[in-house]
């Protein structure tokens, strides 16, 4: 319904099912994307299980951003708002991929000056600071990875070359 306020709904956490101990680096890359494993001792608390958990992280737990760019198609127009992906070669499933734009942070940047540099670096795409809205910063895998990433919105911006990207229209 136009106008109605989303319902907010009260939420309350259990108990928390592990007891952590221990955590240590188990291996660190030096230079690239300086990838981190660290373990930690876990003793879940309902059945005394004694496991250890391994987690990965990038760039010193950094945070990244994932570049949603919307082309707002202009009101009357008959044309469908569009998002853009892009085509990237990826070593770990080993094959070609279409994604969001996105990237790991580098020292002294906000997540907005992450965002405009990734969506420029794999691009060629030039936004600007003020086009960038940090819709939510997740944790892209919470079961394996530390890192936090912004999900940002670059809004407002017009269609260019699309050599080598993909638009793409969602109902």
């Amino acid at each position: 319904m136009a106008g109605s306020v989303p319902k907010v709904f009260n939420v309350v956490d259990g108990e928390i099912p592990l007891e952590l101990s221990n955590e240590r680096q188990v291996f660190r890359e030096q230079g690239g994307a300086d990838f981190t494993v660290t373990a930690v001792d876990a003793v879940a608390k309902r059945t005394g299980e004694k496991m250890t958990l391994h987690f990965t992280s990038v760039k010193d737990d950094r945070p990244g951003a994932v570049c949603i760019v919307v082309l707002k198609a202009a009101e009357g127009s008959g044309i469908e708002d569009c998002y853009l992906v892009a085509r990237h070669w990826r070593a770990s499933v080993g094959k070609w991929e279409w994604e969001f734009p996105r990237g790991m942070g580098e020292p002294g940047e906000t997540v907005e000056e992450t965002s405009v540099r990734e969506l420029h670096e794999e691009t060629g795409i030039a936004a600007k600071i003020g086009q960038v809205q940090v819709l939510q910063i997740i944790h892209a895998d919470t079961g394996v990875l530390r890192d936090n990433i912004a999900v940002t919105a670059t809004l407002n911006f017009p269609m260019t070359n699309s050599v080598g990207k993909l638009w793409l229209k969602f109902p």
